[in-house]
């Protein structure tokens, strides 16, 4: 393989990437005998089951804490895996599947627009970062979110990538429009806290519309129209569902977006403005706090809270770090890059959400922001990227050269490292059952089992 100066030979960086995908794959799947089932994932289950049986289509699915009905492509969703294997563990399966998928395409995606450097980097803090894996490794509506939110970042850098002078764009490039703006509507559908992308993703078509690859309005326009029905054809359900009643959680979530009265939940509490947004923001791109009340956990790590403290302070720095780099392009007068592009959307990804949370009527949750990943590990990579490269064409001795750059590394990968160990420890808590959930997948599944067993030999036999 080509070595381009003092870079890393492709090889290493695509063991990097390939132990990313493996520690992804570990910290998801492993032990997922555990996982909870609690109200909410025994209501989704049950309407998927009973749809894959045969019942109607679902037209919602449960009703959410603030007593709206949630649209139903969580159930859908849940139904693929119960088709072809109606059993517990199948969608269990299916949602940490779906996580790892999320690792995996931002691993290929990074390579294809900002080299395997950045792709390395990015999907090794993706794959072990314990909020990521926290939510991969059990049902609930949002927990599908970070994959399609990367698949939305994906599509929408591809559509806007700037191509080279005198080169034609391919004829298959609008069609991440159209995949971008159904992904946008997936999100909004697994938590209605995603309306804030609307905003977010007609902001970043807007300031780089001249980046649409059509020379015509007419051109631009169709992929737009196919992806707005793309995304009105998975709602029609809900639509459906909204009408027979009168279209009342949608007055709910517009109540609680301003404040006010529900027809839905009765009195909305009064808006209240803080820093909540920001807090929980932070917390899901450190990995903080992932333990909760279970103080056993933390207890059980060695002394490297500094390394969370880092990352937070690193993810910080990204976000001053593309800000600087954009007015420094401006200033310039630079032609549009994929970076400039990549952190001009990121920056808007991550501080749109943030600002529209201020100002708030409902208790913000870290998961109500789950469709910021990937952008905290991309921002974070992206600036390293910067450094690595900006230290390899610096006029140093070799040796000194290296060394910083190695220590710039090093210090990613021992973060790495410790969110490994935090992921690594709850799950070693969770085998010995000094946590977990109070009702496990295991649990329930041999309950089924034994049911199953008695209705089988005992058919008259009332279990109720």
């Amino acid at each position: 393989m080509r070595n381009s100066g003092n870079r890393p030979r492709w090889g290493g960086w695509l063991l990097l990437i390939l132990l990313a995908l493996g520690v992804a794959a570990y910290l998801r799947f492993a032990a997922l005998a555990y996982s909870e089932i609690g109200p909410d994932q025994s209501i989704l289950t049950l309407i998927a089951m009973r749809f894959v049986n045969g019942g109607p289509l679902p037209l919602a699915a449960n009703k959410s804490s603030a007593g709206i009905m949630n649209p139903p492509l969580i159930v859908y969703l849940l139904a693929l895996p119960l088709r072809l294997r109606p059993l517990l563990s199948s969608p269990i399966l299916f949602q940490a599947a779906l996580s790892w998928g999320g690792v995996a395409l931002l691993a290929w995606g990074s390579q294809r627009l900002f080299g395997r450097r950045v792709a390395a980097l990015a999907a090794l803090l993706f794959a072990v970062n314990p909020w990521a894996v926290h939510y991969s490794r059990f049902l609930w509506n949002p927990n599908p979110i970070p994959f399609f939110a990367t698949l939305l970042l994906l599509a929408l850098f591809f559509f806007l990538r700037p191509m080279p002078a005198q080169s034609a764009p391919p004829p298959s490039r609008n069609a991440w429009l159209s995949l971008a703006l159904l992904c946008l509507a997936a999100i909004t559908q697994l938590h209605l806290s995603g309306l804030v992308l609307l905003p977010t993703v007609g902001l970043i078509l807007l300031l780089y519309w001249r980046q649409w690859p059509a020379p015509s309005w007419r051109g631009r326009l169709w992929p737009l129209l196919l992806g707005l029905g793309l995304a009105l054809l998975l709602y029609l359900p809900f639509l459906r569902f909204e009408q027979a009643v009168g279209f009342g959680d949608l007055q709910a979530v517009f109540d609680a977006l301003i404040g006010g009265r529900s027809g839905v939940t009765g009195a909305v509490a009064a808006a209240e403005t803080n820093t909540a947004s920001l807090a929980l923001v932070l917390e899901l791109a450190d990995g903080a706090a992932v333990w909760g009340a279970q103080s056993v956990w933390p207890a059980a790590l060695p002394d490297g809270f500094f390394l969370t403290t880092l990352l937070r302070w690193l993810f910080v720095a990204s976000l001053a770090w593309a800000a600087g780099m954009i007015a420094w392009d401006a200033r310039r007068r630079q032609p549009l890059s994929p970076r400039q592009l990549a952190r001009g959307g990121l920056l808007l990804w991550v501080l749109l959400p943030v600002l529209f949370y201020l100002r708030h009527t409902v208790y913000l949750q870290n998961y109500y922001f789950l469709y910021i990943f990937p952008a905290p590990f991309l921002l974070v990579a992206l600036m390293v990227d910067d450094w690595l490269a900006a230290l390899a064409r610096r006029n140093w001795p070799t040796m000194a050269r290296q060394g910083v750059m190695a220590g710039v590394l090093a210090v990613v990968l021992a973060i790495a490292a410790w969110q490994f160990l935090i992921n690594q420890t709850g799950l070693r808590l969770l085998q010995r059952g000094e946590i977990g959930p109070p009702q496990t997948a295991a649990q329930v599944t041999a309950a089924i089992s034994v049911t199953s067993d008695l209705l089988a030999r005992y058919p008259t036999c009332d279990l109720t």
